[in-house]
């Protein structure tokens, strides 16, 4: 990475040398520092052009190769167990959407804000687990590793939200102003230095006015960003490890921990990766058919709980013989990853 530098250089010596006294020279070396920024934007403007001419011409067509046939390799590798996830996923969306349709006009007539809620979390778990799904198939193990943390935090919140009474739906629901409103704020103080327009002063002051009207019922706590359930926790300052713990999912943490490495940035995340596990050193810039069994099996389970929390909102027998087929394919993604893994290692 030090063509354009060599460039400079070898340039800038043939032009020094050529200097007949001290003075011309000093001369020609402050004009050399005072033009970089000017040779750095002529080269910027050479290289964009060659790039582009180059991608045009044959390298966008390389990399399209490359990435079908990584495509075609991780697929043959996986097959069985990626048709056993897709079979899951597929069957989950199939009873989340029948279960809405059978109950949606009784829920709407008695106003059940948990069913409406229930239903909103399922879909969107169901959404997750296809992008999960989608980058495994692509070869981003780790990435799929991070999205599954999302996927465990719906299916907790859906199962806190199940198991609890009283008012706590509809405090989930109305901490979204909390949000917004902070969000909002944030916005309004970068708005400059983001180039974006904030919120109009009218919207800022309805959405104040929302904002404090939550406040005033529900308490100064309720402004945490877990404040919607620290009524029902009984505690303050709540996060989301003690809703795991209510739930009695508090097992999950180090799972939880794990995939938030992928997340954040800290120095794990450069020295390990569930795509690279080979004992040279390298670092993975792309796709890789390594690490799908954690990720897949995990979202399995996520999905069977927030699917299963879902459906015995009104049981029935159809709703029982769905939660019994999901927990067979959610038993099976495991061990036919193994066996992939397995057969591929030898």
């Amino acid at each position: 990475m030090d063509y354009l530098q060599r460039r400079i250089d070898a340039e800038t010596e043939k032009l020094l040398h050529a200097c007949k006294t001290k003075d011309e020279f000093d001369c020609l070396a402050q004009a050399i520092i005072e033009g970089q920024a000017a040779l750095v934007e002529s080269f910027h403007k050479e290289h964009l052009l060659s790039l582009n001419d180059f991608s045009r011409e044959q390298g966008l067509r390389v990399i399209s190769d490359r990435q079908n046939t990584f495509l075609k390799d991780n697929l043959d590798k996986w097959q069985e167990g990626f048709d056993a996830l897709d079979i899951m996923v597929n069957f989950c969306v199939e009873v989340g959407g029948g279960t809405w349709e059978r109950l949606r006009n009784e829920a709407a007539e008695s106003k059940d804000l948990l069913f409406n809620v229930l239903a909103r979390l399922q879909a969107k778990a169901c959404l997750v687990s296809q992008e999960i799904l989608c980058l495994l198939k692509n070869g981003f193990a780790d990435g799929a590793h991070a999205r599954w943390r999302a996927l465990h935090e719906i299916s907790i919140t859906a199962l806190f939200l199940h198991k609890r009474e009283g008012d706590i739906v509809e405090r989930y629901l109305a901490h979204e102003i909390v949000d917004s409103y902070k969000g909002a704020i944030g916005l309004k103080e970068y708005e400059e230095r983001l180039q974006v327009s904030a919120l109009p002063d009218e919207s800022m002051r309805d959405l104040k006015e929302q904002y404090d009207a939550v406040i005033k019922r529900y308490g100064s706590e309720f402004s945490n960003p877990y404040g919607w359930a620290e009524n029902a926790l009984g505690i303050k300052r709540a996060n989301f490890s003690h809703i795991e713990k209510d739930v009695g999912m508090d097992h999950w943490r180090p799972y939880y921990k794990w995939a938030s490495q992928n997340v954040h940035s800290g120095s794990k995340t450069i020295s390990k990766s569930l795509g690279n596990s080979s004992p040279q050193e390298f670092v993975l810039v792309g796709p890789s058919d390594l690490g799908m069994v954690d990720p897949a099996d995990l979202l399995a389970i996520s999905l069977s709980q927030v699917t299963a929390a879902f459906l015995t909102l009104a049981p029935n027998i159809d709703s029982a013989v769905a939660i019994k087929v999901i927990e067979s394919l959610r038993n099976e993604i495991g061990p036919i990853f193994l066996k992939c893994r397995k057969k591929y290692e030898g």
